[in-house]
């Protein structure tokens, strides 16, 4: 039943992609803009457990940046709104499995508030959070690396020894501490 619901809700976002992003501009300035008439062009990997090695059953998707147009010729697909909607993109898969498996064994979902400030995630009703961490652990690994980078950034110092800065590191500029240990911390594929 997930995996029916997986495969359901990995359709509707990339029709809502197709729908939304994919347009093929050509002629002279990109004049003409169409959407792809066979749809994208994607590649599906499934994989069985995460980096981490815990099980976490899940596809990777790959989108090709060529569609073709009316025509029968190939042309390009701008990737700038795709990359900058790749998360916009997941929300909408997590809610439709969310919703089809919740209801098929009668459950609910209740928000959680993962990182002060930001969008809580939503989770099935009454799983404990002890459960919830267990299977967490890169995020654990991510957090303690950018709060090393954090603590480098905040007292580095000089060649004499004196404090070089000590800024207040706001939300905005732990962005980037926090994307360089996701990479820092990431196991090979």
């Amino acid at each position: 039943m997930i995996e029916a619901a997986h495969e359901r809700a990995i359709e509707r976002v990339l029709e809502w992609i197709e729908d939304a992003m994919a347009v093929i501009r050509y002629r002279w300035d990109g004049i003409h803009r169409v959407r792809p008439t066979g749809g994208l062009v994607a590649a599906r990997f499934r994989h069985c457990e995460a980096r981490s090695g815990m099980p976490l059953p899940h596809d990777d998707v790959l989108l090709t940046r060529k569609g073709q147009r009316p025509d029968g010729l190939w042309g390009s697909i701008p990737t700038t709104a795709l990359h900058e909607n790749t998360v916009a993109a997941s929300a909408p898969y997590d809610e439709l499995v969310a919703v089809e498996v919740c209801e098929a064994l009668g459950l609910v979902t209740e928000p959680r508030t993962v990182t002060p400030g930001c969008r809580p995630v939503m989770e099935i009703a009454g799983v404990p959070h002890e459960l919830i961490r267990r299977s967490a652990r890169r995020s654990d690994w991510i957090a303690v690396c950018s709060a090393e980078l954090e603590r480098e950034y905040v007292t580095a110092v000089e060649d004499d020894g004196e404090p070089q800065f000590l800024p207040v590191v706001t939300e905005r500029a732990r962005a980037r501490p926090n994307g360089i240990a996701a990479k820092m911390t990431s196991p090979p594929k």
